[in-house]
């Protein structure tokens, strides 16, 4: 099995770097084992905890492109997927793309986190330029351009909601709210 992403295509064009990365992994997966399951998610909840020194210093939070929607997936569900097909028969030559149940723009999802604190968050919107300059302290230059690409793309779009994950559990995903409830001491 292999932890895969969301911008991974099929059909050989890869319009995102992280997405030619995971392919690459894949096809190697695929060439050396007779058997594979590939878990292609999305956005992880956990990415918004990068907010959390910004809420923990005051009330607003700066992101470039807040309009820009993802449909968050908890670790506990990315968990739960893997356990199911790893144990389970019937997995094996299967792509699942596993997203969280509901597509929220960052702004909701930092109000989401202020709801879940108790707390009335604010949005600013952060400059591309702003955000490399900041963001290059932690994270290399290719993911940087990554995200602001993938961000600036999903501006006024719904993100996509896949039901594979709901399929793989048995049950419906964590949603965002409930998520930012369960790490509401990780915020404040």
């Amino acid at each position: 099995m292999l932890l895969s992403s969301l911008t991974v295509r099929d059909d050989g064009v890869q319009p995102y770097s992280l997405g030619v990365h995971h392919k690459a992994l894949e096809d190697a997966v695929a060439a050396a084992a007779p058997e594979w399951t590939f878990l292609r998610c999305g956005g992880f909840a956990a990415n918004t905890l990068a907010w959390a020194q910004q809420i923990r210093s005051g009330d607003v939070v700066r992101v470039p492109y807040p309009e820009a929607a993802t449909a968050l997936i908890a670790e506990q569900d990315v968990a739960a997927a893997a356990v199911t097909a790893l144990l389970e028969a019937g997995h094996a030559g299967v792509r699942y793309v596993l997203t969280g149940p509901e597509s929220l723009t960052q702004a909701e999802q930092i109000r989401t986190v202020g709801a879940a604190i108790g707390r009335d968050l604010r949005v600013e919107e952060l400059s591309p330029e702003a955000f490399r300059q900041a963001a290059s302290a932690y994270l290399p230059a290719a993911v940087i351009d990554y995200q602001l690409r993938y961000y600036q793309e999903r501006t006024g779009e719904p993100a996509e909601v896949s039901r594979d994950l709901e399929k793989l559990i048995a049950r419906p995903p964590i949603t965002f709210a409930t998520w930012a409830k369960s790490h509401a001491s990780k915020f404040s």
